[in-house]
């Protein structure tokens, strides 16, 4: 029982890139385990970071937090000035940000009508 709940905590896990920096990690996951089942962070033997980790300097990870942060604020005057039409990206292999949306029914995007098509990624 015990090994199910690790895998499953382990799949549950999120994805994503994390910075470098030691203090925060161990903030992260302080259970000291080599592979931590909270975040995505794994430690060779000799203690350094697994190429699986990734990881940010903090300088990166600021700068990084800007640009979204800008882009979050475009977005949010974009809504603001009426800018809301549907244009959803190609994302490749069959798949469109129309295949996740749950909003797919109700938006009115139909790529047979004329002018509606999907941008590129």
């Amino acid at each position: 029982r015990e090994r199910a709940e690790r895998e499953i905590t382990k799949a549950l896990r999120p994805k994503g890139m994390l910075n470098e920096d030691e203090e925060v990690l161990q903030l992260l996951d302080h259970t000291g385990e080599a592979d931590s089942l909270v975040v995505p962070l794994k430690h060779k033997k000799d203690g350094t970071l697994a190429a699986v980790t990734k990881t940010f300097s903090q300088e990166s990870f600021e700068e990084l937090m800007q640009g979204v942060n800008r882009l979050i604020c475009q977005m949010a005057q974009e809504i603001l000035d009426g800018k809301i039409d549907a244009d959803p990206v190609d994302l490749g292999n069959g798949n469109t940000a129309c295949t996740y949306c749950p909003y797919r029914n109700a938006c009115g995007f139909d790529q047979r009508i004329p002018g509606y098509r999907y941008r590129e990624k």
